[in-house]
């Protein structure tokens, strides 16, 4: 009798395991944003910066928990200048819970001949969510122009988690 317990109790564990693991979904949500600054310097020399920030946050599906366990921030730039070269900068990744993400690790991009430049990171730190939490996240970056009237102008992209 004992033994009949035990393989019952065995196989449904085995079918409670195949279960949840079936019922993990693994999706992706994200948001890029465009803009283009103009910088003006002395003797009204101009220079423009354009700027696509993408942000993108990997999830699974756990029963009542949303699992975020990897997100990327990518930048596309081009510039056009004469005397004074904008320049770029990563800015933070948030969550409205207030955790920030701080270790980031370059991956590669590719990127068509419209931009003159490109950068990718990632970082894989886990946090977890319950489904009827309200969560958002956000990315930043800036943009600068040495010698400018207005040397530094920002971007931002900002999404729902759940």
């Amino acid at each position: 009798m004992e033994r009949k317990k035990l393989l019952f109790f065995s196989s449904a564990v085995i079918i409670g395991m195949s279960f949840f693991l079936s019922s993990v979904i693994t999706e992706a949500k994200s948001v890029s944003e465009e803009k283009t600054f103009l910088f003006v310097c002395p003797k009204n020399v101009t220079s423009t910066a354009t700027i696509k920030l993408s942000y993108t946050e990997d999830y699974s599906t756990h029963a009542e928990q949303v699992w975020f366990d990897n997100r990327s921030r990518t930048v596309l730039f081009s510039t056009t200048w004469v005397t004074n070269k904008p320049r770029w900068s990563f800015g933070y990744c948030k969550h409205s819970t207030g955790k920030t993400f701080t270790n980031w690790q370059s991956q590669s991009v590719m990127y068509s001949s419209n931009w003159d430049q490109a950068s990718s990171q990632k970082n894989t730190d886990k946090v977890i969510y319950f489904k009827n939490t309200s969560v958002t996240g956000m990315v930043n970056a800036s943009v600068s122009c040495s010698g400018a009237l207005v040397p530094t102008k920002a971007i931002s992209v900002e999404m729902s988690l759940l």
